[in-house]
């Protein structure tokens, strides 16, 4: 019955972290995507879209929602590290930066390449390290 917890527990923390690594990089890579495409369409000659800009979209706002994401990914950090260890910090991590390549193809409209799917396959290394963390640790 322990080794059944053990797995159900391992499943969660892998699926738990596979949301949380996908949603905290694509909010904070899509939020500096936004503030580029932003400060380029208030480069444009046209009128109505600078105003419709300047009244939608402040320069603060958008640093502000960049900084929040930031801090959001660092108290995720923080608090994996706290409660689960080393091994699926750093699986979150691993999760966030495999999924950058993908992320940024998607934002620009471009196909995935053969090396973005690589860095896809290997999204299942951090899975390992949290199978580690639980069966494994030392």
């Amino acid at each position: 019955m322990n080794i059944f917890l053990l797995i159900l527990k391992t499943i969660g923390v892998i699926a738990f972290t596979t949301l949380l690594a996908t949603n905290l990089i694509g909010l904070f890579v899509r939020a500096l995507y936004q503030r580029e495409l932003i400060n380029h369409l208030r480069n444009t000659d046209d009128v109505p879209i600078k105003e419709m800009i300047d009244d939608f979209a402040p320069k603060k706002r958008l640093s502000l929602m960049v900084l929040l994401f930031l801090m959001l990914i660092l108290a995720a950090l923080f608090l994996y590290y706290k409660y689960f260890g080393i091994y699926v910090a750093v699986a979150l991590l691993l999760m966030m930066m495999f999924r950058l390549p993908d992320l940024i193809s998607d934002i620009h409209g471009k196909k995935i390449d053969k090396k973005n799917y690589t860095l896809t396959f290997l999204a299942w290394i951090p899975m390992l390290l949290i199978v580690w963390n639980y069966f494994f640790k030392l």
